[in-house]
């Protein structure tokens, strides 16, 4: 989930580790939009999606729910 400017991930740890990190990868798919439409109606050209790696650290004991949190590092506004 995304909100308040975070990234935040519940993991469930079903295992007898002890889990204090985890990567998470965010891809924003993008659209492109009315005005890029138009200009490129001569080529099917679209902006790329972007790709962003969170590396997130706490202390997930075994059998215990976490949640993992990083500050979001793009404007998913933008689209």
């Amino acid at each position: 989930m995304i909100e308040g400017g975070a990234l935040t991930v519940p993991l469930l740890n079903e295992t007898e580790w002890h889990v204090s990190e985890i990567a998470v990868a965010l891809t924003v798919i993008r659209k492109p939009t009315t005005e890029e439409l138009e200009e490129s109606e001569s080529h099917t050209e679209k902006r790329p999606d972007e790709t962003v790696i969170y590396r997130m650290r706490a202390a997930a004991v075994p059998w215990a729910t976490t949640v993992f949190s990083a500050p979001e590092s793009r404007d998913c506004s933008r689209g």
